[in-house]
């Protein structure tokens, strides 16, 4: 896991000679939870640790994780995906996520004339109300709305299911991590809010 201080200081270090950005997203295993992609997977711990430590030291630009940005910040973030997101693929397939590219999550193909149609109707009832029965309860669930899509659905092939890095069974103001503080440098990325992804930038 390179989710360390050591690793971060580098990174930055790095960044700040080139003058750059930093963006990170959280690995995930596209071809499936196994004994091999366990060992790559960060533990919630790590993740809140690493972007308090981040927040500290240098500046978060964005923090565009439905939970993490639920958990850590004010802030009102839905994931796009398969609503304001999707992926082509190189034979023209298209699924709802960068993430979700097994056959299974084709919804159509840019070669079809009614492609666009078809995602409309075939995606967005899918995805755009379902919040697990399970986050009933929690505090976070109209900002959080059960987590990140295509983490959900690659650990638990449903969206009935919450994120699987919420410490549940739900959040109340007792177990809400401290929160971050968000830069209010002007900020601009084609990447910005298509996807769950940070952005970070050095003080």
């Amino acid at each position: 896991m390179n989710l360390t201080e050591e690793n971060i200081k580098g990174i930055f270090k790095i960044a700040e000679k080139y003058e750059a950005k930093l963006r990170m997203n959280l690995y995930r295993p596209t071809e499936g939870i196994d004994e091999i992609s366990r060992k790559f997977i960060p533990d919630y711990q790590a993740i809140i640790d690493i972007l308090h430590y981040i927040s500290k030291h240098y500046e978060i630009l964005a923090l565009n994780d439905s939970l993490f940005s639920a958990l850590l910040t004010e802030r009102n973030f839905i994931d796009p995906s398969g609503i304001d997101s999707l992926r082509v693929l190189a034979d023209g397939d298209i699924t709802p996520s960068t993430y979700l590219i097994d056959k299974e999550n084709i919804v159509g193909n840019i070669k079809n004339h009614n492609a666009l149609e078809n995602i409309e109707k075939n995606i967005t009832e899918i995805v755009n109300n379902i919040i697990p029965l399970e986050c009933k309860d929690c505090i976070l669930k109209e900002r959080c709305r059960g987590g990140v899509i295509d983490r959900r659905y690659l650990w638990y092939k449903t969206l009935e299911k919450k994120d699987p890095y919420c410490q549940g069974p739900y959040y109340d103001e007792n177990i809400l991590p401290e929160k971050i503080v968000l830069s209010k440098k002007k900020f601009e990325s084609v990447h910005d809010g298509y996807l769950p992804t940070m952005f970070f930038i050095n003080k």
